[in-house]
């Protein structure tokens, strides 16, 4: 509370004023005085010591850099907020079961983590109520500021995603194509191998009906069910069918039991389908368990090179690291370069791009295969970079390349080049 001044007038001072006003009345009255409005005292201000001005950094011109140019140095800083404090993105996949799926999780935390984020991640372990506890923890909780999400069951998690969105939280669908059982507002992009058409699980296919119909020769293909409740299982399924229904010369019959990526049951599901059908000599794996189908093989005698009267065509949808040896030494007759690179690596830099960098990016991505033989796989390119994965150094993903996604979806490699031109900070 502020306190008013107080003004104690002197005792001689009101004697003096007293008897001069007293002597005055002898004497003829003065003419009147106009007399003068007081002024209100300014209570004085204290002065504020001046800022020294800050000079105004400019941001460097954005260069849009080459292909193959950009480097984990460049995404530095990217996913530092304007306050100093890091974006947190909570990432989930639906299992660690197989290697492509170790290789996502590190790519995507390398690239989190090089762009100075916190990357928060969960593994469910395939089961959908544990995904969706934890993608419910980030709403209520609010832990990150988005979310990378690699479904277990894209129905269960649409919903679970939606509310995500309505928190504020922007979802990324990775490995996923969530077009289905989402509307498009309620997510930033979907992601995913388009196995059904051109350039899906067709082209795994049209090699096994080429090889049919160039050697005049029937091939029974045997193919190994992942998943059958898996939607993108059924999509492998349906691409590849598709092209082996094409041909009178290729037929397919499918396992019964689901190998669910495991290298065991896969082997115990091959062993058992060729020693009771010796017709089948064609092999055709769809996700994950690549490794066990070929020991599968070699337990029953039937793991012999191409061009061999006994070899098995043998085609996967998932590559492994342990096939790259059976490939090259042409037992292995090809995969699809689908697995623990490019969809990592894209879904982290659209969720860079669109989070951290304001950046438009594409609702929908859907993503090619390739099909690889050991005359192209270790010189086959795609985004800038080599197919074949596993020919870079396990584990050190700060090794791995930053892939080039800017002229085949329109997802430019995040900078800090490309945050100053979206955002101007």
């Amino acid at each position: 509370m502020k306190r008013t001044k107080k003004f104690l007038v002197p005792l001689v001072t009101v004697i003096v004023v007293s008897t001069l006003i007293l002597g005055g009345c002898t004497k003829s009255a003065p003419e009147p005085v106009t007399p003068v409005t007081p002024v209100t005292p300014v209570t004085p201000v204290t002065p504020v010591t001046p800022v020294t001005p800050v000079t105004p950094v400019t941001p460097a011109p954005v260069v849009a850099p080459a292909p193959g140019e950009v480097t984990r140095a460049d995404l530095a800083g990217v996913a530092i907020k304007p306050d100093g404090t890091p974006y947190v993105i909570a990432n989930t996949y639906w299992s660690m079961v197989c290697e492509s799926m170790t290789n996502w999780s590190g790519i995507i935390v390398d690239r989190i983590e090089a762009a100075g984020g916190v990357s928060v991640f969960n593994n469910p372990e395939a089961d959908i109520q544990a995904q969706i506890g934890f993608v419910d923890d980030v709403i209520t909780l609010h832990t990150a500021d988005a979310l990378l999400l690699h479904s277990t069951d894209e129905a269960a998690l649409a919903p679970v995603a939606k509310r995500c969105t309505e928190a504020g939280i922007p979802v990324v669908h990775w490995d996923r194509n969530m077009q289905l059982y989402s509307e498009p507002n309620e997510y930033v992009s979907t992601i995913y191998h388009d196995f059904v058409g051109p350039g899906g699980s067709d082209v795994i296919g049209d090699y096994i009906v080429s090889i049919a119909e160039k050697e005049n020769r029937p091939i029974k293909v045997f193919e190994v069910w992942t998943y059958r409740s898996f939607s993108t299982c059924q999509d492998r399924h349906t691409g590849f069918k598709s092209a082996i229904d094409s041909s009178p010369l290729t037929t397919l019959v499918e396992s019964g039991p689901e190998c669910e990526g495991s290298d065991e049951l896969a082997m115990n599901i091959v062993m058992d389908a060729f020693t009771a059908d010796p017709e089948l000599n064609g092999l055709y794996n769809q996700d994950g368990g690549g490794p066990g189908c070929l020991e599968g093989l070699r337990s029953i005698g039937k793991f012999t090179p191409i061009g061999d009267p006994d070899h098995v065509i043998f085609a996967v949808n998932d590559t492994d690291s342990g096939l790259i040896e059976g490939l090259s030494e042409g037992y292995v007759d090809g995969f699809g370069s689908h697995g623990g690179y490019h969809l990592g690596a894209l879904g982290v830099q659209v969720m860079l791009d669109s989070l951290c960098c304001g950046a438009e990016v594409p609702k929908v991505i859907p993503v090619p295969l390739a099909f690889m033989t050991a005359d192209n796989y270790d010189t086959l390119e795609v985004y800038g970079s080599k197919a074949c994965w596993p020919l870079y150094p396990g584990g050190e993903y700060d090794k791995w390349p930053i892939l080039d996604f800017s002229s085949s979806f329109g997802v430019p490699a995040p900078t800090l080049g490309l945050r100053y031109q979206n955002l101007g900070y």
